[in-house]
């Protein structure tokens, strides 16, 4: 999921909203229907007005009430066309660091990236083909701690072995026969139009070469 902001309005996430909570006030009002898109102060109830500084508080916080708008998210990243030319055949690998069976969250995003990718105008129109392929480490071999790489040797011992799988499954022929493939962590969010064009023409520029990443 994707913080996406406010941008209607150019508040920002963190920023204090007074909301006029009278009931004849002119202020700004919370609509009906917004509530849940903000997160407001506590209200004061009787325990907290013993005193005369929590009564005050108490009054106040009836007639306005203070809030930060909420992160907005959406299940999915902002559609950008990633082919527009076609002139490479190029196949798409769902590739999982453990096993799918073994996995009912891994499992149900295969399938959900594989409903996307056969609807109409979705993902086929960029790629030929798509496979789910699983690397079968083991969970408890399957590591990643970046707090712990002082202290220990195999803390990214799970991308490394995946890294490595990966490479042994495109290299077997058993997919297809492949020149090249490029590894798309799931972090990496495409932001431009046509990018999968810009990253088959990086690679007809610099072929040969074993490995292409950053300069």
């Amino acid at each position: 999921e994707m913080d996406l902001g406010d941008e209607e309005d150019g508040e920002e996430i963190d920023e204090w909203v007074m909301f006029d909570m009278s009931v004849n006030g002119t202020g700004r009002k919370l609509k009906t229907g917004e509530e849940d898109q903000w997160e407001c102060e506590a209200d004061y109830d009787d325990d907290n007005r013993q005193n005369s500084t929590g009564w005050f508080r108490g009054v106040a916080n009836s007639l306005f009430k203070r809030c930060k708008r909420k992160p907005r998210t959406k299940e999915h990243f902002d559609d950008v066309t990633a082919d527009g030319l076609r002139t490479t055949s190029a196949d798409l690998f769902l590739f999982y660091s453990q096993t799918f069976s073994e996995n009912d969250v891994a499992m149900k995003a295969v399938d959900t990236i594989m409903e996307e990718f056969f609807s109409p105008g979705g993902w086929s129109r960029c790629f030929d083909n798509i496979y789910a392929v699983e690397a079968n480490i083991p969970k408890e071999l399957d590591l990643y701690i970046p707090a712990a790489q002082e202290e220990l040797y195999s803390w990214v011992n799970g991308p490394n072995r995946q890294y490595e799988a990966g490479f042994r499954i495109i290299q077997s022929g058993e997919w297809g026969d492949y020149d090249g493939f490029y590894l798309m962590e799931g972090d990496s969010v495409p932001v431009k139009n046509y990018w999968l064009d810009v990253i088959l023409g990086e690679i007809n520029a610099y072929r040969p070469f074993a490995v292409l990443g950053a300069q």
